[in-house]
């Protein structure tokens, strides 16, 4: 059980941050720095960034200005989460012969592609080289 819980934990922890990075990188923001609201610019606070948690509980809504927040970062966060344990139920009953981690990054790299592609009809090269260096590691 602590393993799943683990994996749910890791999935919208990375979910966050993949949804930060499709969001700057194809409008070439700076991938440092706190994140802030998409309107008034506010910073948002540690405790109003815990993963789909926090979305509702602000009810969807940007605690300073209180416009909608896109239900863009939440999806991708649960989507994230659900992929995490997923795999994790995959890896640890079919038994692959390669380590965890991998089956995460790799599947990571591949959803930030999808995301970005669907939004924005791009394939981010900073995506695009560490999925192919993985993938060579792979053979």
């Amino acid at each position: 059980m602590f393993f799943y819980l683990l994996l749910l934990i890791s999935g919208l922890t990375i979910g966050s941050f993949l949804g930060m990075l499709t969001f700057r990188l194809p409008r070439r923001l700076p991938l440092s720095g706190r994140s802030s609201c998409d309107h008034c610019g506010k910073k948002i606070l540690w405790h109003q960034n815990i993963p789909v948690v926090s979305f509702l509980a602000l009810k969807g809504r940007c605690a300073s200005c209180n416009r909608k927040i896109s239900f863009r970062y939440p999806l991708i966060e649960g989507l994230t989460a659900l992929f995490f344990l997923a795999a994790g139920y995959f890896w640890s009953t079919v038994g692959l012969d390669f380590p965890l981690i991998f089956l995460l990054l790799l599947g990571t790299l591949l959803l930030g592609l999808f995301i970005t592609d669907i939004e924005f009809l791009i394939l981010p090269d900073q995506i695009l080289l560490p999925l192919a260096v993985l993938s060579i590691l792979a053979l």
